[in-house]
């Protein structure tokens, strides 16, 4: 089975204002950076799971500032920045 590398789900998320805990694997990394603006967990690991969760809903402040981050977090990945992203890049190879 294939998996997704990116994370198109990580970014969705987070453009929702949803705090993301993710396994620590190649797309979530590009995504999240740990404690800033969302959880990472190792991959498979149930109990690291359970942990960020119930860390996460114990701590209100931890709550308030993953949120607030992940909003700014999330405009990387809206459409808009994915509009400027492609006109860039057209820009550079309509121009060089």
């Amino acid at each position: 089975m294939e998996t997704e590398k990116f994370g198109m789900t990580v970014a969705e998320a987070t453009g929702s204002g949803k705090t993301v805990i993710a396994s620590s694997l190649a797309g979530p990394t590009e995504i999240i950076t740990d404690g800033v603006d969302g959880l990472l967990v190792p991959a498979g690991n149930a109990r690291a799971v359970a942990d960020a969760t119930a860390r996460l809903l114990n701590d209100h402040d931890l709550q308030r500032f993953l949120a607030h981050n992940t909003m700014i977090r999330s405009h990387d990945f809206s459409m808009d920045a994915f509009i400027k992203r492609i006109d860039d890049v057209l820009g550079e190879v309509i121009y060089v």
